[in-house]
């Protein structure tokens, strides 16, 4: 402790003394990395959510190798009649203006999609629209062969023939973060040139909820940073009532958010959909230690000063200890994260710790020197000038109040675990990137127009394969087992549309059979179809099945976007696979949708580990540092109860625990025991100066509680603004963050002092 003792006064000292160098010191750092900024790169796209050892992922990359990339996006086209001369023209420009771009792979409408035409003994493939028709009759015939044919109904022209779709296929370049973008935005210049000439022209699909989802959280909170600026501000200048004092967090807010973002540029960390969520968290968290700070710059709160300049020795002095240990906490509530195998979560939770770096280096470096420039009565304010005094009183009143009820207290706290520990086994892990968006937003309301008339947008696969190397795809009955699990899977009320080699195979017979409906079976002879193949000349096939015809894929196009709703169908194809007699073929489910389902559940699993990781460490670190293990152990629970208190308000309203809200608990632990941080270390401080614990406990309230309350409330204003969001994860962030702050608050001012008072004298021999 004299070590401890020695390096605090020597560092309040030096702050002090040498307080000019230090602020050059500190600008020098700022001006830096606020240079930095123009260079921060975005991602527009979520594609580095994946698990890159997980097998479903692995699997899935082997799908696309196989039988191409499988993302897509469809350009809906309404109109009173789609088989008319004005609307399939304006399909056949759309679709050809589409196949022009550089990043478009493949494009298919009714103008262009292939076509098996039979004739006697024979079929030739063309085009389904090799000329414009001239006539109404010829419109009407084409109307009537698309709506017969299952390959188009459902793909290209909805039932009632009012809505058409062009399905685009971007290419499939990883390394590129900005093709969604790209081919987005040039789309969207295409179809303008038509609006107006048709009921409506519509976008959907994953392409565009990709791209949606990364650019609406880094809209939402770039756009709410100003309103989250004006709110802090405001509520530093309502808590402490003095202009210089608001103004002075102004600037450590921007210097410690600047350096922040300019660290991104120097970690080679790009800003996207998770790393953004630091812009909130660091504004809001610089002011946490700058309170305390603030909380002490009342007249006459220091009567061993003899100046403004001692005065503040002794302001460091007292705080610095417990605000590098908050620092510290905090620090390893983000770097927990690093547990996770998604990039970007680790990158989040390193950058969330270089924040909170620069937070503590900026409140005592930078701020300490800025007030020894202003005059002394400009920033040690009367405490009835602000709303401290107010805060003052509650903690007064809250001082008898422990004492008096301390058995209450706990009994309502252990009534809160206990709802809460029943409600954590039910709540919903689950990711359903649609649901991100509002249901107002144009996103939401395409795709639902798009699934409403058409076809689901979502991929699953079901894969076969057979390793005998005798063209085993090309005999009958092995392609009636991919025939019988396709019924199945028409039978599944997720499933909108199934296509497999079954189907054009079925096709080309019925076409062989100059048309007959009847003939649309697979043929009885392995010749028969080698014979089709031969034919048939169309690079569709490679969708479907490899040019060995070893292996081949059911590809199904799902109504619902929930991962649990992904898993669901995965495990009901699984079990029904398990009954189908297929000697020699193996089945399995995969796709995207199944990686995606997978992916989210083992990223839950590791935000898991991260919360146990940073509680682990966080309790270590208070152990060490109140030097008591009881006292160290017991500082946990008014900070885990506000976690489960999280996890009970996400059951009660519905929440999932999905890609978003499984960081919060980890990241927010360490940010909630902060405030027990400051408690437990004056607590401990006046028992060891010889006060009782009942004492100590009414004191530490009254000389800390203004404080605690100050940085929660700050905490809490700087996260509400969430709320506001178009984007729902935002603002599920937002609420849940707030109620926990103000959980961990009640906490430390309710729970954490009948704690201590009940347990008496155990912790006072401890913390002596």
């Amino acid at each position: 402790m004299k070590i401890t003792s020695r390096i605090v006064e020597a560092i309040s000292s030096s702050i002090v003394r040498r307080s000019n160098i230090w602020l050059t010191l500190t600008c020098l750092l700022a001006a830096f990395l606020l240079s930095r900024i123009p260079y921060i790169q975005m991602v527009d796209n979520i594609d580095y959510f994946t698990l890159e050892d997980h097998e479903e992922v692995i699997f899935y990359q082997q799908l696309k190798e196989k039988f191409g990339n499988d993302e897509f996006f469809i350009i809906a086209i309404e109109a009173d009649e789609i088989f008319s001369a004005p609307v399939m023209k304006i399909i056949a420009d759309i679709t050809e203006a589409m196949e022009s771009l550089a990043e478009v792979h493949d494009v298919v409408s009714l103008t262009n999609v292939d076509d098996v035409e039979g004739f006697e003994d024979g079929f030739q493939v063309g085009k389904f629209l090799e000329e414009m028709p001239d006539s109404v009759d010829e419109f009407t015939r084409k109307r009537e062969q698309a709506l017969a044919n299952p390959l188009y109904s459902g793909a290209f022209i909805s039932s009632d023939a009012k809505v058409a779709s062009i399905v685009v296929w971007p290419e499939d370049h990883a390394d590129d973060g900005q093709l969604r973008k790209r081919l987005l935005s040039q789309t969207d210049k295409i179809i303008a040139r038509y609006h107006g000439q048709v009921k409506s022209i519509r976008v959907a699909g994953w392409t565009v909820i990709n791209l949606g989802l990364s650019e609406s959280m880094q809209e939402d909170i770039l756009t709410l940073m100003p309103l989250t600026y004006f709110l802090l501000i405001f509520a530093v200048y309502f808590l402490f009532g003095s202009w210089w004092l608001t103004f002075l967090s102004f600037l450590v807010i921007t210097f410690c958010l600047g350096s922040t973002l300019g660290a991104f540029t120097i970690l080679d960390i790009t800003l996207n959909n998770v790393t953004v969520i630091v812009i909130p968290l660091v504004m809001a968290i610089a002011l946490c230690d700058i309170v305390h700070i603030f909380a002490y710059m009342k007249k006459g709160a220091l009567h061993g000063s003899t100046d403004s300049r001692e005065a503040l020795r002794l302001i460091i002095k007292a705080v610095l200890v417990p605000c590098f240990l908050t620092s510290i906490t905090t620090a390893f509530g983000f770097l927990s994260l690093g547990v996770s195998d998604i990039p970007p979560i680790k990158q989040f939770g390193v950058i969330g710790s270089v924040g909170i770096v620069f937070q503590f280096l900026f409140s005592f470096f930078f701020l300490p020197p800025l007030l020894l420039l202003i005059p002394a009565e400009k920033v040690f304010v009367a405490a009835d000038r602000s709303a401290q005094g107010l805060v003052q009183r509650i903690c007064c009143w809250l001082s008898a109040f422990v004492v008096e009820r301390r058995n209450l207290i706990l009994v309502i706290s252990g009534s809160i675990a206990a709802f809460c520990i029943w409600a954590l086994p039910r709540i919903v892990v689950d990711t359903n990137p649609v649901d991100y968006f509002r249901s107002w937003s144009q996103i939401r309301k395409d795709l639902s127009f798009v699934e409403e008339h058409l076809s689901g947008t979502v991929n699953m696969d079901v894969y076969f394969r057979v390793e005998d190397n005798k063209r085993s795809f090309t005999e009958p009955d092995k392609l009636r087992v991919i025939q019988s699990v396709q019924n199945y899977l028409k039978t599944l009320p997720e499933v909108d549309k199934t296509v497999s080699f079954v189907d054009f195979i079925e096709d080309m017979n019925e076409s062989f059979h100059d048309e007959q409906r009847q003939y649309r079976i697979i043929p009885d002879t392995q010749d028969a179809i080698e014979q089709y193949l031969l034919l048939y000349d169309s690079e569709d096939l490679n969708d479907f099945v490899t040019e060995d015809y070893q292996e081949a894929r059911i590809n199904l196009r799902l109504n619902v976007h929930s991962t649990g709703d992904h898993e669901a169908v995965a495990s009901h194809i699984r079990n029904h696979i398990g009954g189908v007699v297929h000697p020699g073929i193996e089945i399995r489910v995969g796709g995207w949708a199944v990686q995606w389902a997978a992916m989210t559940s083992a990223l839950v699993d590791g935000q898991v580990m991260s919360l146990l990781l940073a509680l682990a460490v966080i309790s270590v670190t208070m152990v060490l540092s109140l030097g008591s293990v009881p006292l160290g152990l017991l500082s946990l629970i008014p900070n885990v109860l506000p976690i489960l208190i999280n996890f009970a308000v996400m059951m009660v309203c519905s929440i999932p625990l999905d890609t978003g809200t499984a960081m919060i608990a980890a990241v927010v632990i360490g940010i909630a025991v902060d405030d027990t941080i400051h408690f437990l270390t004056s607590f401990k401080h006046r028992v060891a100066a010889g006060e009782s614990v009942e004492q100590a406990v009414k004191d530490t309230l009254i000389q800390k509680g203004p404080a605690m309350a100050s940085s929660t409330i700050i905490l809490c204003i700087g996260f509400s603004v969430l709320i506001f969001g178009s984007f729902t994860s935002v603002a599920y962030f937002g609420f849940l963050t707030t109620v926990v702050m103000l959980s961990a608050l009640v906490g430390d001012l309710l729970l954490m002092p009948a704690l201590l008072l009940v347990s008496g004298n155990l912790f006072a021999r401890k913390s002596a």
